[in-house]
Parts: C-alpha cells; sequence; structure tokens
C-alpha cells in the first residue's frame, strides 16, 4: 500500500478526476484515500468490465489501470479505451508489478506511463498534477 502524506503541494494542485481499476482492495483503498487528500474526486473498481463502464459514466481524466485485472486485464482495456476514443486527452497510467517489457504487447496499449508497484508516490503526483513536457 502507498504511503499516505500530506504534501503542502498538494493544496496548490488542481483537482482531477481520477478513476482506479485495481483487484487489491488495500492498494486501491489507498489511493483513493491519498488522491482524495490531494483533492481528487476517486471512482474505484475492480475488474476490467468494470473499468469500461466507469470510463463511459465518469469520464476520468487519469485512470489507473492494475495490469493484472480480472474481467479484461489491464493491457486490454487500456486498448479499448485508445480506441473507443469518447476521452482523447485521459492520462493512462499502468500499475504492475512488471515492468513493461515482460508484459507481451504492453508496449503499443496507448498508455502515457508504466509504474512499477510498489509505486513512487511523488511520481505519481508529479504524473496527476504538472503538465506533461512538449513533444
Amino acid at each position: 500500500m502507498p504511503t499516505l502524506r500530506t504534501d503542502s503541494r498538494a493544496a496548490d494542485t488542481k483537482s482531477r478526476r481520477v478513476l482506479i481499476a485495481d483487484d487489491d482492495p488495500d492498494m486501491a483503498q489507498g489511493l483513493r484515500l491519498m488522491l482524495q487528500l490531494w483533492g481528487c474526486t476517486v471512482v474505484v473498481c475492480h475488474d476490467g468490465a468494470t473499468a469500461l463502464a466507469a470510463v463511459t459514466e465518469f469520464r476520468p481524466e487519469v485512470v489507473l489501470l492494475d495490469i493484472g485485472l480480472p474481467k479484461g486485464d489491464g493491457v486490454e482495456i487500456a486498448r479499448r479505451i485508445r480506441a473507443g476514443g469518447a476521452l482523447p486527452e485521459v492520462m493512462l497510467i499502468a500499475l504492475s508489478g512488471y515492468r513493461p517489457s515482460r508484459r507481451p504487447g504492453s508496449e503499443d496499449a496507448g498508455f502515457d506511463a508504466w509504474l512499477v508497484k510498489p509505486i513512487e508516490v511523488e511520481t505519481l503526483r508529479r504524473l496527476i498534477f504538472e503538465p506533461a513536457p512538449s513533444k
């Protein structure tokens, strides 16, 4: 579970709508609490099918996708979100115990970032709140 620390910079951040899809209830709960402390509106689901439905209903700005989800793994869910085109600006962040090169097909799934568990909390905060460098 991520370490829950408040950060003085959290008060200066813009709220984000974040969907967490993780089948580990402790991980999902820890992330939810931390993101809410950062001012985010959060929805949690525990399988791929529910995550796809939540993307349509909740319209998140950021999706944290565990790769090892039941009912559609995170790689497949990322592909389906990108293929649907309904949320072209959504940031997809993979959460996994493995590096992307160890997961066949993950390189072209459309993830914006890949975080290996246990995740670095400050890295996650930067991904969510700091603008990406211009390409």
